[in-house]
């Protein structure tokens, strides 16, 4: 039996579960993009970041390597947090700090974070994001790795 000898009821009944299907998926889709976007703070272009500075402490270290650049990025970029937390001070203690310094338009982007969180101020203090465990290891392993001569100071 085809689609035209079907009464005209059972097209109508059909199209409508087409459609509350469609509608059920794409809000679906739309759920799972509002969220991924909701948890995602950054996203800056490694082509317009000059050079990377870490800081802990009265340490420091230049990255000007593109590799690297784009490693510290692409780990920014993908960073996604599972809570936040605002601070009425600077409770973080000690950590590690990341300057972006941004070749086109001459800015410097500053973010302060641990192994697993970031902290960014904002006008009413400070918020904390909390991520998965150990996911800013490899920034503190460029920190505190054995690096050649000239590039701590």
């Amino acid at each position: 039996m085809s689609v035209k000898s079907w009464p005209r009821k059972k097209k109508i009944v059909t199209l409508s579960a087409l459609l509350a299907a469609l509608l059920v998926l794409c809000g679906i889709c739309a759920a799972i993009l509002i969220e991924y976007q909701k948890h995602s703070l950054f996203h800056f272009e490694p082509s317009k970041v000059q050079s990377i500075t870490l800081t802990y402490g009265f340490l420091w270290r230049d990255i000007e390597d593109r590799q690297q650049i784009e490693e510290i990025v692409k780990l920014l970029n993908d960073f996604t947090y599972e809570k936040t937390e605002e601070l009425s001070g600077d409770l973080l203690g000690e950590s590690y700090c990341l300057y972006l310094n941004m070749n086109a338009d001459r800015k410097e982007e500053s973010i302060s974070f641990n192994m697993d969180r970031i902290r960014i101020q904002k006008e009413s203090g400070f918020v904390m994001y909390y991520g998965p465990p150990g996911y800013f290891r490899r920034l503190v392993e460029l920190m505190t790795e054995e690096v050649k001569e000239g590039e701590t100071k």
